[in-house]
């Protein structure tokens, strides 16, 4: 499993030329290092793919995470730059909390996602 042995995270942010959400690949041994990235559907729709080796999920169906992390990015398009922060729930549910700003551009009312 790529997540649990390498600390891999998920980061949703959002393409504002394209409308559509996207997907970055964060490897936090190296600060502000994004592996690949791949925009799927809108409303946080996975797809199942695979970039340069990489696995990107489904459904988090299995998915363990060792650790919590914070990071900072810029958006694509480098638009401004905000935040995210991933909590463990459980072995197979994790919590995503965003920064405000995202979640204007994302238009999402919450700024925590859970994704189950």
């Amino acid at each position: 499993n790529v997540w649990s042995q390498t600390g891999h995270v998920l980061v949703l942010v959002n393409d504002p030329e394209k409308q559509s959400d996207g997907v970055f690949i964060f490897d936090p041994r190296y600060q502000n290092n994004f592996l690949s990235s791949r925009f799927v559907t809108k409303s946080f729709g996975l797809a199942l793919q695979e970039t340069e080796g990489v696995p990107v999920f489904e459904t988090p169906d299995g998915f363990k995470v060792r650790q919590s992390i914070s990071c900072s990015w810029w958006t694509y398009g480098l638009t401004h730059l905000d935040y995210a922060t991933f909590h463990v729930i459980e072995s197979d549910t994790f919590e995503v909390i965003i920064g405000r700003r995202t979640i204007e551009t994302l238009g999402l009312s919450k700024p925590r996602s859970k994704i189950i």
